[in-house]
């Protein structure tokens, strides 16, 4: 019984070896062929993946598995293009206060990335020190002799020369349109053109709270181009938090194809989630007001709705529209004023009741389902925008 044991112990011992052999040869076959995947290098190389063990023994010859390099030159290029997030934060940090004030509406909004955004960019980042290498001897406007007869106080000065420099940093050109002089005295407007291509920007600081910028993404488009996205919030330091979350910024930024050189901004895209609402608030506004007069009642509107709404009479009913979000399949309604008899049965799902006299009940409708096309940014916006007016506008009802 025990020589049996014996020779089955035997047999068991040969298999295992035989096993452990076999096991061998087939890693060793496997390393010449294995490839690893790169998660989008791009290249197409196959990376030779060797066994410790069968290198030491020398059953892989590693230098015999490494052929020449095939790739075409162009894809070193594509791979070296890749923007680091260190040339990133030194291309979008510089530009925090802009967006810290431009998403709490202190600047005039723009819809493309046209040269009159690009000024105001360089204009705010270089009044305020952004550019320490470009802002410096930066001056108060009413020091500056012989280039205004009554220069506003409280204004920055950044002259063409500061500007130019400033736009060549940040998107790889100059400005060549020379901006029309803006009215100096008593607009208040935070960014002033003077009418030579330099820039008038309101001094100030933001106390307790100031705009931060964090790069949550970047995201390389194929060749140079990159996409950065940044999350702007409003921090307040006294607290030692978020007190307001502000928006977002794409920068299709081109990189470089070789060290030294400064990527650039060729695009944006710019995302607000901040409302100040003081700003659609009825004082903020009478100033620049319009009168709007119907049958029976009269409103004042804001004066910058005269371009974004129109109003139509259908029904014995007023509907004021927004311009932008009335399509095929969206209608654009912000608020429908009605007249109704006295002691009518008032059927509409949600409204308010705005007066009444002898001639009848004035109330206001508003809209219960979707008046805008979620997919279209502008109009998204636009109608959000004209939509925080609506109370204040309501307010000045009277009737006639």
């Amino acid at each position: 019984m025990v020589g049996i044991l014996k020779i089955k112990r035997c047999v068991i011992i040969s298999i295992s070896i035989l096993s452990l052999l076999m096991q061998t040869v087939l890693l060793a076959a496997c390393s010449r062929t294995e490839t690893t995947d790169q998660g989008g290098s791009g290249t197409g190389e196959d990376i030779v993946t060797e066994d410790p063990d069968a290198s030491a023994s020398g059953e892989v010859d590693a230098g015999a598995a490494q052929p020449e390099d095939s790739r075409p030159e162009d894809e070193y290029e594509i791979e070296e293009s890749l923007l680091t997030q260190e040339e990133a934060e030194a291309l979008i940090e510089p530009l925090i206060q802009w967006a810290g004030l431009y998403m709490i509406g202190s600047m005039e909004k723009h819809e493309t990335f046209d040269d009159a955004l690009k000024l105001q960019m360089a204009g705010v980042t270089v009044a305020y020190g952004y550019l320490p290498e470009i802002s410096s001897d930066i001056v108060m406007a009413e020091e500056v002799e012989g280039v205004w007869d009554a220069a506003p106080e409280g204004y920055l000065y950044a002259s063409p020369e500061k500007i130019q420099a400033a736009e060549e940093r940040l998107f790889g050109e100059t400005v060549h349109t020379i901006p029309v002089m803006d009215d100096l005295t008593g607009t208040g407007k935070l960014c002033m053109n003077d009418g030579e291509g330099g820039m008038l920007v309101k001094a100030g600081d933001w106390g307790l709270a100031s705009p931060r910028g964090e790069i949550v993404s970047i995201e390389n488009m194929g060749g140079i181009l990159n996409m950065v996205t940044v999350s702007y919030v409003l921090y307040d330091h006294e607290e030692d938090k978020v007190s307001e979350e502000l928006g977002w910024v794409e920068y299709l930024v081109q990189g470089t194809e070789e060290s030294g050189q400064t990527p650039k901004i060729i695009d944006m895209n710019i995302q607000v989630f901040y409302v100040n609402q003081e700003s659609y608030l009825y004082e903020n506004w009478k100033n620049d007001a319009m009168e709007w007069v119907s049958d029976g009642y009269s409103l004042m509107l804001p004066g910058n709705w005269e371009q974004r709404v129109h109003i139509y009479q259908a029904d014995g009913a007023d509907n004021f529209i927004c311009s932008a979000a009335a399509s095929e399949n969206y209608t654009g309604v912000l608020f429908t004023i009605v007249r109704l008899q006295r002691g009518a049965a008032i059927e509409a799902p949600d409204y308010e009741i705005l007066g009444e006299n002898a001639a009848g009940v004035y109330i206001v409708m508003f809209p219960t389902d979707v008046q805008v096309d979620p997919d279209d940014g502008y109009a998204a916006r636009e109608y959000m925008d004209l939509t925080n007016y609506t109370e204040e506008i309501l307010s000045t009802f009277q009737m006639r």
